[in-house]
């Protein structure tokens, strides 16, 4: 398997919007969603793991959204708005809410979601 040279961060988001993140250094077994999400060839000691092939996608279903950026260039209540649509997780987003309202109302949910996977 291989084996990582310096030490990185990794968040993966999983198809419904499930967050996994953890710090693996060279010393460590990475489990499979930590090295799929490692795009930086110049971690690995060696050659990077690889990868196993996706399934294709069922009709009709593509990518999940990316997530806006919380601050800056690209992160305006619009984008966020957009988002939150897209996930599909609320009936509605209300006229004043602000980008810092409709993010903390995602990530909320994201969090209830995860709890409900753990249970089952």
């Amino acid at each position: 398997m291989a084996r990582l040279n310096t030490f990185v961060h990794v968040v993966a988001v999983d198809a419904g919007g499930a967050q996994q993140a953890g710090t693996f250094g060279p010393p460590d077994e990475l489990p499979a969603w930590a090295a799929a999400a490692i795009t930086n060839p110049d971690v690995w000691d060696g050659d990077p793991p690889a990868a196993d092939p996706e399934p294709a996608a069922p009709a009709g279903e593509g990518d999940p959204p990316v997530e806006p950026p919380r601050h800056g260039k690209g992160s305006s209540v619009e984008a966020w708005r957009e988002y939150a649509g897209k996930l599909g997780w609320f009936e509605s987003i209300p006229e004043n809410a602000s980008r810092d309202d409709i993010a903390k109302a995602i990530d909320d949910e994201r969090e209830r979601r995860a709890a409900e996977q753990n249970q089952e």
